[in-house]
């Protein structure tokens, strides 16, 4: 992998994402699906053999490096979910989450879930995604206790309710912000997991799977996508 990655690296810097072909090395290797459990047919590592595959991914090439970690990194939700939500999100061999950590949305409850909608900024590797990961503020909720603070929730949006717009170059790295858009028109369906303290409440808690996320999720409800 290593000549294909040095060969397209003035390509990915020109256009500022993963090229193509190493894309498409990067998932015929499994490499962004080294934390997936089990039961979704992928490896399940533990933290320090995950990190010593980011540390020789980056070797190759720090950028390459990064595309390798923050494209595994979506996995880690998916022993938190149930069974058949973690297939839906994480069943493909080329699934692959990103998003961003911002509140730059907002959520209404409803009867079936949520209707969400918004713009948040920064989503590496976002061309290449299958489903997208933003957090939301929740409309008309307050926190369980008793604060004054607003109720974050993270909602996943299939990629096809996602609008990606180029809006500026890191004059450091050379990498394109991606904003990721989702359009106010109370169309489409998408999975909001609900956060909870602790690890997670999957069937699949077993090594790195059971690090508390920050925060933890549980079960989905089934949401439309504003």
């Amino acid at each position: 992998m290593a000549p294909l990655v040095a060969a397209d690296a003035a390509r990915s810097e020109r256009e500022a994402r993963t090229t193509p072909p190493v894309a498409e090395r990067i998932i015929d290797a499994g490499l962004w699906r080294l934390y997936l459990p089990r039961s979704v047919d992928a490896p399940e590592l533990d933290l320090v053999p995950a990190l010593e595959v980011f540390e020789a991914a980056s070797r190759i090439d720090g950028s390459f490096g990064w595309a390798v970690t923050i494209g595994s990194g979506g996995g880690l939700f998916a022993g938190a979910l149930e069974p058949a939500t973690a297939a839906e999100i994480f069943g493909s061999r080329e699934a692959l989450i990103a998003g961003s950590g911002k509140p730059g949305g907002t959520a209404k409850p409803v009867d079936s879930g949520y209707l969400a909608g918004g713009r948040w900024n920064f989503a590496s590797g976002a061309h290449y995604a299958t489903f997208f990961t933003a957090n939301c503020i929740l409309e008309g909720e307050r926190p369980a206790d008793g604060g004054d603070g607003p109720v974050i929730r993270a909602m996943a949006f299939p990629a096809g309710e996602v609008e990606i717009i180029e809006t500026w170059e890191n004059p450091y790295t050379g990498e394109t912000n991606k904003v990721m858009h989702i359009h106010n028109h109370g169309q489409g369906r998408v999975r909001a997991p609900v956060p909870l303290p602790g690890a997670g409440r999957g069937p699949d808690r077993r090594n790195v799977l059971q690090v508390p996320q920050l925060p933890g999720v549980r079960r989905p409800q089934q949401s439309l996508c504003p």
